[in-house]
């Protein structure tokens, strides 16, 4: 028997009916009465993304001379690979040989083997989990989950909520931390509309009135200790960094100055030289707090 010269004509005819560039491994020959003979050759594909598959290339012909005369191809998705015994489809190809059929064989081995995977994914979504967790955007202040990323800026992200308003502008290695949360649904549940905030909107009580402290200069304050405490951000027209109005939002002093040194691309700094406070300000926002006029 020619093995080598069959071998040579399969592995040929392997490569022209693969399109997709699979590892082709050991062809397997049978020889049968009357010069004929089956080769069979199984050709793995693992694509870097995706599901894994295999071809099974079945082949029929003669020795002298040497010939293919019937082939057929019979693709073994990765799920019903645990299910098919490529020696059984061999056998069938060799029975329907030996038995004078012509053309392609049917298998009974390939629709046995995807008939088992279909049942087992229905078995496995039968018994899926009552709950399954997760990963939502959300507003940290009202809880609306109607929040998210409205727009990337370089390594800043602007996050907002369509419900409250609240918007936010975070460092992408700080994103998450307060606008994605982790929640537990049930089976087919939809995400709620609103889901409990990590800052409540619940004013605190305001203390008793009391006499207000003696005015101090904030050269004063700063030697003393107490360190002013922060303005909240809130966006109003743009306005030109060094436009008549603008005054510190600490001491409101107009000595302002646009101090470029301290600014990173598409940002403008502003310091007072008054009380030395500075922030910087998205040249794409607004500087509301710093125009007084």
């Amino acid at each position: 028997m020619q093995r080598r010269a069959i071998n040579e004509a399969v592995a040929a005819r392997v490569a022209a009916l693969d399109r997709y560039g699979g590892e082709p491994q050991r062809i397997e020959i049978v020889a049968i009465e009357g010069a004929r003979f089956v080769a069979s050759c199984l050709v793995e594909h693992r694509p870097q993304t995706g599901s894994h598959w295999t071809e099974h290339y079945l082949f029929a012909g003669t020795e002298a001379p040497l010939s293919i005369d019937s082939e057929c191809r019979r693709t073994i998705t990765e799920q019903a690979w645990e299910f098919y015994d490529p020696q059984v489809a061999l056998g069938e190809v060799v029975a329907h040989v030996r038995a004078g059929g012509d053309g392609p064989c049917p298998s009974a081995e390939e629709d046995q083997a995807e008939r088992l995977a279909q049942e087992r994914a229905a078995a496995l979504c039968a018994s899926a989990p009552a709950v399954e967790s997760r990963l939502i955007a959300a507003c940290p202040k009202c809880g609306s989950t109607r929040a998210g990323l409205h727009e990337r800026i370089f390594e800043i992200s602007d996050l907002r909520c369509e419900a409250c308003g609240h918007r936010e502008l975070v460092d992408l290695a700080a994103e998450g931390d307060e606008w994605h949360r982790t929640i537990v649904l049930g089976a087919g549940a939809e995400i709620p509309a609103f889901i409990a905030p990590r800052v409540p909107a619940v004013e605190s009580p305001q203390p008793p009135a009391q006499e207000s402290p003696p005015v101090t200069s904030p050269a004063e304050t700063t030697t003393a200790g107490s360190p002013l405490p922060e303005l909240p951000f809130d966006p109003g027209p743009a306005v030109d960094s060094l436009a008549p109005g603008i005054r510190c939002p600490r001491c409101g002093s107009p000595d302002v100055a646009d101090d470029p040194g301290s600014a990173m691309l598409h940002y403008s700094f502003l310091r007072c030289r008054s009380c030395d406070f500075g922030e910087e300000i998205s040249s794409m926002s607004a500087v509301s707090r710093w125009n007084r006029a």
